[in-house]
């Protein structure tokens, strides 16, 4: 039988859980708005060992202390905001109905980690999984367990790139909203999976033998559709990204010496892109070494390169039953193929 959080029950004798019934927050929405309030049907502030297992009716906060799972279930039916302390899922299962917020109430870096190190370890977010934590990988452990986000999956560098950093036999299943990654990731030979659309707007993924697969399409660009500092590294051979929507690079950033291998595999339109405000920018795309393009899609796709010859393919794979549209690339410098002699085209 399920058991209810409630005000201040003694766990264990070194562990104690504070429940604070309609507890209030004021949050942020945007500046010059009205603030809206969060409301908590519980809040822990102090050590809590689970014994067994709980269901918070409503929203929940985490304010301090070390919560350990034990073993067992705690389900939030609201969200879940977690802005200090420590959560060890422990061979337990955490279970958000809602949001899971790693970061303050007012949209700040948290001083809050989660650690999965087991191989039971469940995390399932039923809505938007949002990690901004300020502490790195030492605090922040993802190396055992599975995690499931069914909203959009956010992870935030504004306190530390390496918040999560998933590692060994860690799982997350993306089931449903959009991956938006703001910092640094390496795939280290494993694979992510991003059911929606990949938002690339900072930081570097590096895919190091490991395989990056979006089923909808991947922004190296802003929401609005500006300029990032955002690198996409592809160095081994063994490095894979499939993307089954569209792909746009918009990054500031010169990536010429770190798209060398591996393959890009493309099924909907390709877009080069720059402002020109930055010299950097115009070489976003420049592949070289072994890297590959492949455009597999089973419709006619569009290939534009505001900054060819500056940016460019190096090998390009295309189903030659299939027209492919260059058009910026056509307009300014005529058929592709002419401009750069070490470009070929394969049958796939």
């Amino acid at each position: 039988m399920k058991k209810k959080l409630c005000s201040a029950i003694l766990i264990s004798f070194l562990c104690v859980f504070l429940c604070v019934l309609n507890s209030h927050a004021q949050v942020q929405t945007e500046e010059g708005m009205e603030q809206k309030e969060e409301v908590y049907a519980s809040v822990i502030s102090e050590n809590l060992t689970l014994s067994g297992n709980f269901v918070v009716e409503g929203n929940l906060l985490i304010r301090g202390g070390n919560v350990n799972l034990n073993g067992h279930n705690l389900i939030v039916e609201g969200t879940l905001r977690h802005v200090d302390g420590s959560l060890r899922i422990n061979g337990g299962t955490l279970e958000v109905k809602g949001n899971y917020y790693i970061e303050t109430i007012e949209g700040d870096e948290s001083d809050g980690t989660l650690v999965m190190s087991k191989d039971f370890d469940t995390v399932k977010v039923f809505g938007d999984f949002v990690m901004n934590s300020a502490m790195g990988s030492g605090y922040n452990v993802f190396s055992a367990g599975v995690m499931e986000v069914k909203g959009n999956f956010i992870q935030k560098g504004s306190g530390s790139s390496e918040n999560f950093v998933a590692k060994s036999n860690h799982k997350l299943k993306l089931n449903g909203g959009d991956l938006i990654i703001t910092a640094n990731i390496d795939l280290n030979g494993h694979t992510l999976v991003a059911k929606g659309n990949l938002w690339h707007t900072e930081g570097r993924i590096s895919v190091n033998n490991g395989n990056l697969i979006v089923y909808e399409s991947y922004y190296i660009e802003s929401f609005e559709g500006g300029q990032v500092d955002a690198k996409l590294a592809m160095l081994n051979e063994k490095d894979y990204v499939q993307v089954f929507g569209d792909f746009v690079m918009h990054s500031i950033s010169d990536n010429g010496s770190i798209l060398r291998a591996g393959t890009l595999e493309v099924k909907g339109d390709f877009y080069q892109r720059n402002e020109r405000n930055n010299s950097n920018a115009v070489r976003n795309f420049e592949a070289n070494g072994t890297h590959r393009v492949r455009l597999s899609g089973d419709k006619v796709q569009t290939v534009v390169f505001i900054d060819y010859p500056n940016s460019m393919f190096n090998i390009l794979e295309i189903s030659l039953w299939k027209p492919v549209i260059y058009s910026e690339m056509k307009r300014r410098y005529g058929k592709y193929s002419r401009q750069k002699k070490n470009l070929y085209f394969t049958a796939i």
